[in-house]
């Protein structure tokens, strides 16, 4: 089978659609790119504006507000907060034959 000779000189066609296609893959990886350097920027803002911003509790001002943990409360007398019936029935209870009232969960 041989080829005419119109056909043989003619150059294998690229479509316009395949040179859009690369410019559009290599576009919106550019794009990408700076979306994560311009997020890696604002990240690193971010830290340095939360770390200069720690909320500090004081000794006077902790125990006014009321909040969880607030002041160094230590881990029984949360419990005493957030449990009081455990923490009655283990206190004054009946010697050592005190069974917890609640099994799992909060």
């Amino acid at each position: 089978m041989e080829v005419d000779e119109c056909c043989k000189n003619k150059p294998a066609k690229s479509s316009g659609g395949e040179n859009m296609k690369n410019y559009l893959i290599v576009g919106m990886m550019v794009l990408i790119l700076l979306i994560s350097v311009v997020q890696a920027f604002q990240i690193k803002s971010l830290k340095t504006a939360l770390s200069g911003n720690a909320v500090r509790s004081t000794g006077a001002g902790a125990n006014a507000g009321g909040a969880a943990n607030a002041g160094g409360e230590t881990y029984e007398e949360m419990m005493a907060r957030m449990h009081p019936d455990q923490v009655a029935a283990k206190s004054g209870g009946s010697g050592g034959n005190s069974l917890p009232t609640m099994v799992g969960g909060c």
